[in-house]
C-alpha cells in the first residue's frame, strides 16, 4: 500500500486528545496499522501557551489526515528556531525563578536537560538526533504536566 509520507519525513502535526491539541513539528518514524508513528521535535507555535513541557522524547501514533507538509521556506525554520530559543528562555526562567506547586526538583531537572537538548537538536538540524529516553504515548492518555 502506497504511503504518502515516508520513514524520516518532517512533517506539521495536528494531534487531538480527548483533553488538549498539539501542533508540532515531527518527524515521521513508522507506520504501522494504517498510522503514522511521529516523533516529537518541536512545537509549531510561535507561543508557549498551550505547550507541554516534556521530559523525554515523545512518540505519537498519528492519523494520515492529522499530518501535513512543512512549507518549503528557510523564513518559516528561521522563525520557528528563533520562537523555540524564546520559549526556552522563558522556560528556564520559569523553572528557576518560579515555584511550581506539582513539580519536584528532580523532575524540573530532567524537564530542562530535555529541553535544552530539544532546542540544541533544532538548531543543528539534526533531526535524526534522539533523546535517550522514548516514550509512546496513546491517545487515551491525559498529559499531565508537573
Amino acid at each position: 500500500m502506497p504511503r504518502k509520507y515516508k520513514d524520516g519525513d518532517i512533517v506539521r502535526v495536528y494531534y487531538s486528545t480527548r483533553s488538549k491539541h498539539l501542533a508540532f513539528i515531527g518527524r515521521v518514524t513508522d507506520f504501522v496499522d494504517k498510522k503514522y508513528r511521529v516523533l516529537y521535535l518541536c512545537e509549531s507555535s510561535g507561543n508557549s501557551r498551550g505547550t507541554y513541557r516534556f521530559s523525554n522524547d515523545m512518540i505519537f501514533s498519528c492519523w494520515v489526515y492529522e499530518l501535513s507538509e512543512l512549507p518549503n521556506d528557510h523564513d518559516y525554520m528561521y522563525n520557528v528556531q528563533k520562537s523555540i530559543k524564546s520559549m526556552y528562555a522563558g522556560f528556564c526562567e520559569d523553572m528557576l525563578i518560579n515555584r511550581n506547586w506539582y513539580s519536584t526538583p528532580e523532575n524540573k531537572v530532567t524537564k530542562m536537560v530535555y529541553q535544552a537538548f530539544k532546542v540544541k537538536r533544532l538548531l543543528d538540524w539534526d533531526f535524526t538526533r534522539v533523546f535517550p529516553v522514548v516514550q509512546f504515548r496513546e491517545r487515551g492518555e491525559y498529559f499531565y504536566d508537573y
